[in-house]
């Protein structure tokens, strides 16, 4: 018996081998099914090595969480295929290299543009869209994947890289979306946390030396 039989997730930003597919690794082990959804067309792939490995239902979904339409039929297929939503974890997301004094103000507002949509808008459609979900099942969690530059170690000073503005402040905003919704869900059951990782080696972070570089 799992800790979380009879439950169902989704994780988004989950087809490749970094924070959310372990995350999803994670809560199928515990005896959760689980719906993973990204854009990256390996998705499938993950799905079938998830299930191989814990043994539970897997749902892959081609999902860019930049379009909202996309998010919100993701939720509904995987309320259809498992029977509701209990645990929702934001994590898509991606990481650019930014500098405010060199970058062009062309490249500066594109960048600003895909990285802000992933990042933050991406969080704030795939919590409205699974909201309604976990009214029904009578409670659950969303857990929105920020950064360590939002909430430090003990002993560190928040702050942000120098050439990861936008990044940063795409991640900064999830934190009024966390706190906005911890209290405005909190009566109906539902539990609203961010988790702020520090660097791990996945495939986002490959060639970051590190934030000052």
């Amino acid at each position: 018996m799992g800790t979380l039989d009879g439950k169902v997730a989704v994780v988004t930003g989950s087809a490749s081998d970094g924070i959310g597919r372990g995350i999803a690794r994670m809560l199928a082990r515990a005896g959760a099914d689980v719906a993973i959804g990204d854009f990256n067309p390996r998705v499938n792939d993950a799905a079938a090595e998830l299930a191989a490995d814990t043994g539970r239902r897997i749902l892959p979904c081609f999902v860019d969480v930049r379009d909202a339409a996309h998010v919100k039929n993701f939720m509904a297929d995987t309320a259809a295929a498992f029977g509701g939503i209990d645990i929702v974890v934001a994590n898509a997301g991606i990481w650019r290299r930014t500098n405010a004094l060199t970058d062009s103000y062309e490249d500066s507002v594109a960048l600003w543009d895909r990285i802000v949509d992933t990042n933050l808008r991406g969080v704030f459609v795939t919590g409205r869209a699974a909201i309604p979900y976990l009214v029904d099942r009578g409670g659950g969690h969303i857990i929105n994947i920020a950064t360590d530059h939002i909430c430090p170690p003990p002993g560190f000073a928040t702050g942000g890289g120098t050439l990861m503005d936008v990044y940063d402040a795409s991640k900064w905003g999830i934190n009024g979306l966390t706190q906005s919704w911890s209290k405005l869900l909190a009566p109906k059951g539902i539990r609203v946390n961010a988790m702020c990782p520090g660097w791990f080696e996945t495939e986002m972070t490959a060639g970051m030396e590190s934030d000052e570089g």
